[in-house]
């Protein structure tokens, strides 16, 4: 029923920093969450406890759907394959996965910089453009992708 929200990452010195809040899916008015947060007594964040209500935040903000709960961490890029953990401490003794963990820091930094970056960088193999019978269709792209605009100029990264 909890989640994470990835707010900012930033890597500085080999190490990202990470923030983000963790989120239950369901609101207070919704059967069950009364129940949940209840049974949560926190929040297991890379090995660091969080307690269910930040002590900044008023505990009536926590109580408007939906929940979300500030969490940070710092992993080291170098570290690529370890496993990042979100558990959700139910007072057991033990902790439970929140949905979309536990994930490798490679993965959280790929996941973290798209989410992030507003103009990701992407990337696409070579083309070439043919002309053929006054269109103009983009080889490798396949038989069927003609461009409609075949009588406007190539944006400037295409000319040759």
């Amino acid at each position: 029923m909890y989640f994470f929200e990835m707010e900012n990452i930033e890597v500085t010195n080999g190490v990202a920093h990470q923030s983000g809040r963790v989120c239950c899916r369901i609101g207070p008015h919704e059967a069950g969450f009364s129940q949940l947060r209840g049974m949560t007594q926190g929040f297991i964040v890379a090995g660091e406890e969080f307690d269910v209500v930040d002590s900044k935040q008023k505990p009536e903000l926590s109580e408007v759907p939906p929940f979300k709960r500030h969490v940070f961490f710092h992993e080291s890029e170098r570290h690529s394959e370890k496993i990042v953990r979100i558990d959700v401490d139910f007072g057991k003794g033990y902790g439970v996965t929140i949905s979309g963990f536990p994930m490798t820091v490679e993965s959280l930094l790929d996941h973290g910089k798209a989410y992030i970056d507003p103009y990701p960088t992407l990337s696409f193999p070579p083309t070439q453009r043919v002309a053929q019978d006054g269109l103009t269709a983009i080889e490798g792209a396949g038989p069927e992708r003609v461009s409609p605009t075949s009588g406007t100029p190539p944006p400037p990264y295409a000319t040759k």
